[in-house]
């Protein structure tokens, strides 16, 4: 069962992981759902918020960095944008492990609170969500092209939400699609991340083998008593 509360009991600096195999879920691992509350998370700016982004390809690089100046300038906005993202977080999570069956791992928030809350999101940003005529790269100038555009994505100042927008709208066409055969949550005891799995056969276990996966192989070999875990919760850092 993993405990959430409203303050993280460490935070990070660690470098995002995109290993889930979907944005929704990335957002969802940046930070650690442990048994004793979240561990390291991640976002603890809306800094890390929009790097965590333009690693996901939600944003560009240069989009990303007129995000940080607008922030810089609203600080109460952007800090509200960054409690929103976390809540998001926690509502994808809470979605993933309600249609997968657990519904008492996360006691902190029922699903119906978290399908209101993400339904809340992603209606706030369908109202930003539009079909323009827009231009490809290297398209020719009499061939537009009719595609959908985020509100304020170009301006020098992009809205603050942008990032909250973009990731609810995706979260919600993923809790209310077909694939949840596909969805896994990692059995780290440490971790709680979920994931996607693309692989042929279906067997995906671990967030990555590299990690969560290579530690309990390693705690097989070794024994219970001679796993030790830092304070932090992870045996290892990422």
């Amino acid at each position: 069962m993993v405990n959430v509360g409203e303050t993280p009991r460490s935070w990070s600096g660690a470098p995002f992981r995109y290993i889930a195999g979907h944005v929704a879920l990335d957002l969802v691992n940046t930070v650690d759902w442990t048994a004793a509350g979240l561990v390291e998370d991640r976002l603890n700016s809306y800094e890390r918020l929009v790097e965590w982004s333009v690693g996901a390809k939600l944003v560009s690089a240069r989009t990303g960095e007129r995000l940080c100046a607008h922030a810089a300038r609203r600080m109460t906005a952007a800090a509200r944008a960054l409690r929103d993202a976390r809540a998001l977080r926690h509502a994808i999570r809470r979605l993933v492990l309600a249609r997968l069956g657990h519904e008492a791992a996360d006691p902190s928030l029922t699903a119906d609170a978290a399908l209101a809350s993400l339904s809340r999101m992603a209606q706030a940003a369908a109202m930003h969500h539009q079909l323009a005529v827009v231009r490809r790269p290297g398209a020719k100038r009499s061939a537009p092209a009719i595609d959908w555009v985020w509100t304020g994505l170009d301006d020098a100042e992009p809205p603050l939400d942008l990032i909250v927008w973009m990731a609810a709208h995706a979260a919600a066409a993923l809790v209310s699609s077909s694939s949840v055969d596909r969805w896994g949550v990692c059995p780290g005891a440490t971790c709680g991340w979920l994931f996607m799995d693309t692989t042929r056969n279906g067997q995906r276990r671990w967030c990555e083998m590299a990690t969560c996966g290579t530690r309990a192989k390693d705690r097989r070999r070794r024994g219970p008593l001679r796993a030790r875990p830092t304070p932090g919760g992870k045996e290892t850092d990422r």
